[in-house]
């Protein structure tokens, strides 16, 4: 994957051609945050050591200086082919671990080794660079999922959305299951409550919390040292049930926004991809 060109597949082609446009854009930004960049540092840590290996011999630190600024290169594009284009709002956290392996590992024995020639410029513009990929990244989850236009539905990208909880919460939409989560930190560890659901299997409906005298509570999130009860307001929310899971009611703002992509996502994967809702959930959720 030298150029990311076009969308994961599967993809409909009423999907392909309204984002199009959007695509066009976020093509060129992940190329240069996952391809340019990262190839640029791999190759400015090669020639730093091939550089100073002719001046001073074969170091140790060649060795570590190659590996650490291919290696992180390679295994990101073997995500790539895999399904590490599928969670956009992970995608500046997959150019910052890549390219900041590449300055500590690729660069640094560079910059250690020989710190006053323009080994000491190359750090710094790692840096430069590592900070770029990321600002590129960001921009590409933005544009992709600028709005959150109906026809990512009809896509395998994971779309999520903020659950109106204390403590805070998602719900995600993945390639062949829905999991919702949320997480309260503590003093040393956190309490978390979650579940997933097959697509294959799922069951949603909207379904609102209606007013109450007494606080709302919705789930309970675990610890080893305490349970905290979760809370909303009245309002949208969502039932999600099927699959051998305990039925959950969510509270989510856009509880018919949710319910429509799950019903245009599952409807799309049994004309163009049903092996996907033959994908069962794990039941430790």
């Amino acid at each position: 994957m030298w150029w990311i060109s076009a969308p994961p597949s599967p993809i409909s082609p009423q999907a392909r051609a309204a984002l199009a446009r959007r695509w066009a854009v976020v093509g060129v930004l992940l190329s240069l945050a996952f391809v340019v960049i990262p190839l640029v540092m791999a190759g400015a840590a090669t020639y730093l050591m091939v550089r100073d290996t002719a001046a001073r011999g074969l170091q140790w630190t060649a060795f570590v200086s190659v590996l650490g600024a291919w290696i992180p290169f390679l295994v990101l594009h073997r995500s790539l082919r895999r399904e590490g284009l599928l969670f956009p709002t992970t995608w500046f956290l997959t150019a910052l671990m890549t390219c900041t392996v590449q300055v500590f590992i690729g660069i640094s024995p560079a910059v250690v080794y020989e710190p006053r020639s323009i080994s000491d410029s190359a750090y710094l513009v790692g840096f430069g660079l590592d900070a770029v990929a990321v600002v590129l990244a960001l921009a590409a989850t933005a544009v992709l999922l600028a709005g959150k236009p109906r026809e990512l539905a009809e896509t395998t990208f994971t779309v999520v959305w903020k659950l109106r909880s204390r403590p805070k919460g998602t719900v995600e939409l993945e390639k062949t299951r829905l999991h919702w989560s949320i997480r309260s930190p503590l003093y040393n560890s956190s309490a978390t409550a979650r579940g997933q659901y097959a697509l294959g299997d799922l069951a949603v409906t909207p379904s609102p919390f209606i007013p109450s005298a007494d606080r709302i509570q919705w789930t309970v999130a675990t610890s080893r040292q305490k349970n905290i009860p979760a809370h909303t307001d009245p309002g949208p929310g969502v039932l999600l049930g099927g699959g051998g899971q305990p039925r959950q009611q969510i509270p989510l703002d856009k509880a018919d926004e949710l319910v429509d992509f799950v019903q245009r996502r599952v409807a799309f994967y049994r004309q163009a991809a049903p092996e996907l809702l033959a994908v069962k959930s794990d039941k430790k959720g």
